[in-house]
C-alpha cells in the first residue's frame, strides 16, 4: 500500500522562535522583487535585532532582560543585592 506522510504538527513554543525566520525570508523576498525599497540594513533587521537580544539576555539574565524590556528597571542603576561582589550581601 501507499506510504502516507508523517503529520507535521505546529507546536505553540516553535511559533515565536520561527517568527524572525519568516520575517527575514519574507523582507528578502519582497526587497528581492521591488515590492520595498527598504536598505538592506532594514532587510537584515530580524538578523541583528535577535543578536542584540541575545546579547541584551546574556549580559542581564532572564529577570533582568523581562525588566529591561518592560522599562522596569535599568541594568546601569538597579541595586539588588551584593552578594556576587565579595561584600556579603552589604552595600560596598
Amino acid at each position: 500500500m501507499g506510504r502516507q506522510r508523517p503529520r507535521v504538527e505546529w507546536r505553540r513554543a516553535s511559533a515565536p522562535s520561527a517568527t524572525p525566520q519568516i520575517a527575514l525570508i519574507t523582507f528578502i523576498v519582497l526587497k528581492l522583487t521591488g515590492v520595498i525599497a527598504w536598505s538592506w540594513w532594514w532587510v537584515l533587521s530580524p538578523i541583528w535585532i535577535g543578536g542584540i537580544l541575545l546579547v541584551l539576555a546574556d549580559q542581564l539574565g532572564p529577570e533582568g532582560l523581562g525588566d529591561f524590556l518592560a522599562g522596569k528597571a535599568d541594568p546601569y542603576t538597579s541595586g539588588g543585592d551584593h552578594k556576587d561582589c565579595g561584600t556579603g550581601g552589604r552595600s560596598a
